[in-house]
């Protein structure tokens, strides 16, 4: 696929491990192509790259990737899932609708509410608890985005011709997600913790974000932003060596327990590179013994380096 330039241009589909911080699955697709024609054989991908005792999967999928078959597909291999849906009419006016007393508050957004609102599309399995999370944030017309802006399409086209004509003082930004994990309270749960299933459902899937980082350091980190040839399959080889770099970074900072042990908390590849890969060092022999001598200084190789020698031998 070119651009009017006659530029190349290609976009990494990858699959995460979100726990792990780690690559499982990837595709390359022309810029222009439509995302969801391979969707089932990514996640068909990562769910075999997983590794065995992984009990229940949940995945999350942006709105690009919005589409009954891969809902279908979740549901046939067993694994949750949480799917961005687009903002079509029927589904920003089931938003608009909703009772007032279906709304409650969303985790760590200021303004913001979320509910369960009645709309499925006609394609997507009706017998599979599949239901619809609609979040709405209050935004003052002082606030509205410029015409410009993405976020200006999460306005309701009625709400935004009040407003601009001065009819109204605030208007709402909606965004959807259709799921079939459960959303229930616990019977017992108290009056102030209404909600509060779907308020964790809804903050898990918005923190789908963490992703973006980690493709941002697969692009800065492993130079997967400058793929080198006119050739596909030569770029595709070039995808994988730069996150399987990705995975070696993540891997060797899980196993010296030098993150947070949740797949957070580590450093960028570059840092992983800079400090550790390319640390200056010679081998010298004292006392019938080798030796890493490293240069004067910290060093973070000399936290790590002991930390994975005194790992058991996976050989046994």
């Amino acid at each position: 696929m070119t651009s009017p330039t006659g530029a190349l241009t290609l976009r990494p589909h990858i699959a995460h491990w979100a726990e792990a911080g780690v690559p499982l699955a990837a595709t390359l697709l022309g810029g222009t192509e439509d995302p969801r024609q391979n969707m089932v054989e990514i996640l068909d991908a990562a769910i075999a790259a997983l590794p065995d005792g992984v009990e229940h999967i949940r995945t999350r999928w942006d709105a690009g990737y919005f589409a009954a078959a891969l809902a279908q597909a979740c549901i046939e291999r067993g694994v949750s899932f949480a799917i961005g849906a687009k903002r079509t009419r029927p589904l920003m006016a089931a938003a608009t609708h909703a009772p007032d007393d279906a709304w409650v508050p969303a985790i760590g957004m200021e303004h913001t509410e979320i509910a369960v609102i009645g709309y499925l599309p006609g394609t997507w399995p009706e017998d599979a608890g599949i239901r619809c999370i609609a979040r709405r944030t209050r935004i003052p017309v002082e606030m509205i985005p410029t015409a410009r802006a993405r976020k200006r399409r999460t306005i309701p086209a009625a709400q935004l011709t009040l407003a601009l004509d001065g009819l109204v003082d605030a208007v709402y930004g909606y965004s959807f997600i259709l799921t079939d994990i459960d959303l229930t309270d616990p019977e017992d749960a108290p009056e102030d913790e209404r909600g509060l299933a779907l308020a964790e459902v809804e903050y898990w899937y918005r923190h789908r974000t963490d992703i973006e980082a980690l493709n941002k350091d697969a692009k800065h980190g492993t130079a997967l932003r400058h793929l080198p040839s006119a050739n596909r399959a030569v770029n595709t080889v070039w995808m994988h060596a730069a996150l399987l770099g990705c995975a070696i970074a993540a891997w060797t900072q899980e196993l010296a327990s030098t993150d947070h042990g949740n797949g957070r908390g580590r450093f960028t590849v570059t840092r992983f590179r800079r400090e550790i890969i390319r640390t200056p060092a010679r081998l010298i022999r004292q006392s019938r013994t080798i030796l890493l001598r490293l240069p004067p200084g910290g060093h973070l190789l000399e936290i790590v380096l002991p930390r994975l020698q005194a790992l058991p031998d996976p050989s046994g």
